[in-house]
Parts: C-alpha cells; structure tokens; sequence
C-alpha cells in the first residue's frame, strides 16, 4: 500500500460502475503482530462514513490525483472504442 498523509484526498472509481468519490484519509493505523506488520488508513466518505483504505480497495481503485483518474478513464475508454 502506498504511504498517504493524514488530509490528503484520494479519488476511487467504482469497478461496478462508473461511480467517482473524493476520500480524504484522516488516520493512519500501523499494526504489528505476530504475523508481521500492516499499515492502513481510515478514509473519510461523504462527511460522515468511516472505513478503511484496504477495505476501500476491494470495490474501487484508488487514484492519487484527479489527472491520474482522468488518464485512467480515457485509456479505458480508448480500449473499448478500439476493440
């Protein structure tokens, strides 16, 4: 996973559907045990809703920027229109 500052907004695209949300990640949680060490993020949805980054990327991809969201969408868009 990559590493996220506490604030920073991330973009998720449903891969049901073509759904698009602003997150903002507010906690960062490290976790030891005696399997190993994880590292997590608490994101923030539509101002209320809480849940984890990990749990997040089960039904959507996560974008760093809105411009990597954007090359994703058209590159996506381009395979269909060519196939």
């Amino acid at each position: 996973m990559n590493n996220y500052q506490i604030g920073q907004i991330l973009y998720i695209l449903s891969k049901k559907n073509i759904l698009i949300s602003p997150i903002q990640i507010i906690e960062e949680i490290n976790r030891k045990t005696l399997a190993g060490s994880s590292l997590d993020y608490i994101v923030k949805f539509n101002d209320e809703e809480t849940l984890e980054l990990s749990k997040v990327s089960n039904d959507y991809i996560v974008f760093e920027s809105i411009e990597l969201l954007e090359t994703h969408m058209f590159d996506e868009a381009k395979k269909s229109i060519s196939s």
